[in-house]
């Protein structure tokens, strides 16, 4: 009866330490370098919109001083894409400057047993002639080993739901297909 006890305890405790243990790779965690568009992974999203004033340019500087280099052109392509359909054309100098900030709680991470859960905040601010005109920032959390690549497109048709609105709250992807179809679609490339 002991061995037998004894042999349980052994393949329970065998079994929960395989359960626990995660194969993976040292940097699985860092982020990539992706070419645009990347699938959306992300199933929701919160957010908070404040605006003080409508822009009136029609063109906008896109600033992503506060992005990390490795997201730099997914972002300046969803942000691009959104904009045009809001009627703002990309340009290098004008009035409008929209800076975009992404934090990812990721980043660096090179430990296995890091923080369980990943969080990305992304913020896209409009000032024209150096007044802040509107701002967007959505946040999403979900499991560390999550690709930060595939909430991107999700984050960016959240922000640009709600581009010039004053609320906040939760915003599933499944409710804004349309959203989602132009940050995947330039409207001067539309057909």
């Amino acid at each position: 009866m002991k061995k037998v006890l004894l042999i349980a305890l052994v393949i329970i405790s065998a079994m929960g330490i395989g359960c626990r243990h995660r194969s993976f790779e040292k940097n699985a965690w860092k982020p990539q370098a992706m070419t645009p568009p990347v699938k959306n992974t992300l199933r929701a999203g919160t957010f908070s919109a404040h605006v003080s004033k409508q822009i009136a340019s029609k063109t906008f500087a896109l600033d992503l001083q506060n992005v990390p280099e490795i997201y730099r052109d997914e972002i300046s392509f969803y942000v691009t894409n959104v904009l045009s359909y809001k009627g703002l054309r990309p340009a290098a100098q004008s009035t409008c400057v929209i800076s975009v900030a992404l934090q990812d709680t990721n980043i660096g991470l090179t430990t296995l047993r890091g923080t369980e859960s990943r969080m990305v905040i992304l913020t896209i601010t409009a000032a024209e002639n150096g007044q802040a005109c509107w701002d967007v920032t959505v946040k999403a959390r979900g499991q560390a080993e999550a690709n930060a690549n595939g909430w991107l497109p999700g984050l960016v048709a959240i922000a640009y739901q709600n581009l010039g609105l004053n609320h906040n709250g939760i915003q599933s992807i499944k409710r804004i297909p349309i959203a989602m179809e132009n940050v995947y679609n330039n409207v001067d490339n539309k057909e």
